[in-house]
């Protein structure tokens, strides 16, 4: 089968040498790829091969449906997924030539049918593999298998981006994939092996017995066989690790029978126990980290004794009265099973572990309470201008931390949290964007005469004076749609792709008790943040934001 990729028969003979003794292990396999048809062009957007060990038969190839199934909305685009059966030297070759350019999506049709794809670097190099991998096209029965992979060096090219958007067409991908590439950007547009441990049909590591003075470890393997064959465990090496408070305390190797029965002997209860499985001629097999044993489970059951009614009273002509019923359970049940063994030593240090985590999980947390608490007597001006200081350092640091985006958004961001703020970055490239609120901009504050102006116009004014001494880093002010009530309620710091929520408004901060964090999802604001600014007026005369002015 020749593919389209130019790739010399020397350079193929090669990487086969390199996977030595892959067709006898693995004698088929199943070639899956999705593509995508767009702008009279395929393009990849995933493939895997999966070999099937000898004492297995590879399905016939499918497709999903007589023809490729057409993108909603996308006219004259098509999603195809196809799958061939083909034998695994064939496969492999496959799989070389779309290394080096061009992947031919027709395996074993009479010509190829190239699809477009990024340039692909292997991972690892030809002839090893990777276990453990968080591969979302497993399945169950492989039981952690091996996987090499072809890794897009490259962004997808642009139908595929816009793709992305359509969600009728990730639906289709997740039914027919089983997973969507989307949400999985490190396998988008890339290729893949997968092969399973071509030596254990399966493999097992249980505590056989156990006393408060030691533990015994069974390993059980059984072997890959057919009526003409029967693999050989004897060419296999089972590495027994623990580690326990937090530290590795033992290894040991244990060289597999032929029955595929194994014994390892600890002079104490283990904690955490992990395992690879070796193969003097193809490598590493399998691999689990260490993990603890379920030594006592504890079952609570509750009943439905009945249901109560809460009504919630009407809060004006926009929120009429609501009635809803809740269930109430009581528990009924306690259940345990297992009991608890004699280790006090490690169960102490475990705790104690517990305790610190969570101790520096909680230093290291995104988040400053701002104010004062409350105390038997009445805070002294020094402290609540001392914590006044603190709360403004807090915001300055961060502000002078952003190197592309810097956006405010309170609906009472007024002309002195422009200068208290807004003006603290030190980039040149940096242009500060503030979402404020008509109520606040309508308030009278003293102007620079010591009369009383509205702060809008007072802001006006000084914008106009700070563009003369900063050009192209003169803040740029946007009033929020919803006139008195803004639309947002909030208030966010955006920091290049960084957001945080800020509970008191920029020009209280520190003279009451209020908190900032950052928030863990700050697409979402960002997104939520660009949309009302586009949809936001000018506090005066000016062009439209650019398109470059989004999240």
């Amino acid at each position: 089968m020749e593919g389209p990729a130019e790739v010399s028969e020397t350079d193929i003979s090669s990487v086969e040498a390199a996977f030595a003794g892959f067709s006898t292990d693995y004698p088929e396999a199943l070639v899956r790829i999705a593509s995508l048809r767009a702008e009279k062009q395929q393009y990849l957007l995933f493939g895997w091969a999966e070999f099937y060990p000898f004492d297995m038969t590879a399905p016939s190839g499918w497709k999903t449906g007589k023809k490729p199934w057409t993108v909603p909305g996308l006219p004259g685009w098509t999603l195809g997924f196809s799958t061939e059966r083909v034998s695994s030297s064939d496969a492999l070759r496959w799989y070389v030539k779309a290394a080096s350019g061009g992947v031919n999506i027709a395996l074993t049709a009479p010509k190829p049918i190239l699809a477009k794809a990024p340039a692909l670097a292997r991972e690892p190099n030809w002839g090893r593999f990777s276990t453990a991998v968080d591969a979302p096209f497993a399945m169950r029965w492989h039981d952690g298998p091996r996987i090499h992979r072809l890794v897009p060096m490259e962004r997808p090219a642009g139908p595929i981006w816009k793709l992305r958007a359509n969600v009728e067409a990730r639906a289709w991908l997740q039914d027919n994939l089983g997973f969507d590439p989307f949400t999985r950007e490190e396998w988008l547009c890339g290729l893949a092996l997968l092969a399973t441990d071509p030596v254990c049909a399966s493999f097992r590591v249980f505590p056989s017995s156990r006393t408060n003075a030691g533990e015994t470890l069974s390993l059980h393997l059984v072997p890959r066989r057919t009526c003409a064959r029967t693999a050989d465990l004897t060419s296999l090496t089972v590495h027994v690790v623990e580690r326990r408070s937090e530290a590795w305390t033992s290894i040991a190797s244990i060289p597999v029978t032929k029955d595929g029965f194994a014994t390892y002997q600890s002079p104490q209860l283990t904690d955490r126990v992990g395992w690879a499985v070796v193969c003097k001629e193809r490598g590493l097999l399998r691999i689990h980290e260490p993990n603890s044993w379920v030594g006592q489970i504890n079952i609570g059951m509750a009943v439905n004794s009945g249901t109560k009614q809460v009504e919630v009273p009407s809060g004006g002509r926009r929120k009429p009265p609501q009635t809803y019923e809740t269930p109430i359970l009581s528990p009924v049940q306690t259940s345990v099973v297992g009991g608890p063994v004699d280790d006090r030593a490690r169960k102490r240090l475990r705790r104690l572990f517990i305790q610190r985590r969570a101790r520096e999980q909680r230093e290291q947390a995104a988040q400053r309470l701002f104010g004062l608490l409350p105390s038997s007597s009445s805070s002294a001006p020094s402290e609540i201008e001392t914590a006044r200081k603190e709360a403004q350092d807090y915001i300055v640091d961060l502000v002078r931390r952003a190197r592309r985006r810097l956006i405010f958004v309170d609906p009472f961001f007024g002309p002195r949290e422009v200068r208290l703020f807004a003006l603290q970055n030190p980039h040149d490239d940096v242009t500060p964007r503030i979402l404020t609120g008509l109520l606040g901009l309508r308030t009278l504050s003293v102007g620079v005469q010591g009369f009383q102006v509205q702060q809008g116009l007072q802001l006006i004014a000084d914008l106009k004076a700070l563009e003369t001494q900063l050009g192209r880093r003169t803040p740029v002010v946007r009033i929020m749609p919803g006139q008195d009530q803004s639309i947002i309620h909030d208030r966010y710091l955006v920091i290049d792709d960084e957001v945080w929520h800020c509970g008191p408004s920029f020009n209280e901060l520190g003279e009451r008790l209020g908190l900032i964090i950052k928030v863990p999802n700050p697409m979402q604001i960002r997104l939520m943040i660009a949309r009302v600014w586009l949809a936001s007026q000018p506090l005066s005369q000016g062009s439209p934001p650019s398109a470059e002015e989004d999240a």
